[in-house]
């Protein structure tokens, strides 16, 4: 029996349940409110000055939570290297092209000219509707399979425990079927959150536009949910197998 192992089966059973991955994101997001402001002054009297009041302000509160977005990814301890890469680099080419466009649209001396730009904010830079919800779901993701590889280890670990019990003369029944149990769960949690990291970071602007990405993510967070769901179920199958083995 393994070290780890004895300390598994030394701690408490709750103990497995304690170190629920945490997937919600930790990037300080501005508040929607950020450019009230500026929004009803261009409600009240739209002119050239309010509305580029307006669409810098927006485009500046997007440039520091693609900062933010930046620092929260270069910390995560759950993304994988992949993907963090690309996170990084759709935020940066993001910056890059908002910052662009907000000099375009400073130089921009007429109301008309100013309309047909602004939209290009939020058409194609899909920041809130689509990269921020790619990096926290992709993270939810890559913090499934984190913590489905750590319990996979401690189903290996159990798995052992059960046959050194059973030869023994123990009666494993209940614990055996505790860690199939745990398995099971491993299994349809890999299911449900594999390949959707993947199809997360292959959504577009473009396509959040002709309305294909909205399906995905909302699907994607579903499957997401219930894949946390399963962990959870294989913590609590994991505990009762410890609880059976010391039972033993």
């Amino acid at each position: 029996m393994t070290r780890r192992l004895h300390l598994i089966l030394a701690a408490p059973a709750a103990a497995l349940l304690a170190t629920t991955v945490s997937v919600a994101p930790a990037a300080a997001l501005s508040s929607p409110v950020t450019c009230a402001t500026e929004r009803a002054a261009n409600a009240a009297h739209p002119t050239v000055e309010t509305l580029r009041a307006l669409a810098d302000c927006e485009i500046d509160r997007r440039l520091d939570d693609l900062r933010a977005l930046d620092s929260s990814v270069a910390a995560s301890t759950l993304l994988a290297a992949a993907h963090a890469d690309a996170i990084t680099a759709v935020a940066d080419a993001d910056a890059s092209g908002l910052t662009a466009l907000r000099a375009t649209i400073d130089g921009d001396a007429s109301f008309v000219a100013l309309a047909a730009d602004v939209p290009h904010i939020w058409r194609d830079y899909r920041v809130y509707l689509l990269l921020l919800r790619q990096a926290w779901l992709t993270t939810a993701a890559d913090g499934i399979d984190v913590a489905a590889a750590d319990l996979g280890t401690v189903s290996d670990e159990l798995h052992a425990a059960v046959d050194a019990a059973a030869m023994a003369g123990k009666d494993t029944i209940a614990a055996a079927a505790q860690v199939d149990a745990l398995d099971a769960a491993l299994a349809q949690a890999g299911s449900l959150a594999g390949g959707v990291a993947a199809e997360l970071l292959a959504l577009t602007p473009a396509g959040y536009n002709a309305g294909s990405a909205e399906p995905v993510i909302r699907a994607d967070r579903a499957a997401l949910a219930n894949a946390r769901a399963q962990i959870r179920a294989a913590r609590s199958d994991a505990a009762a197998a410890v609880a059976a083995l010391r039972a033993l």
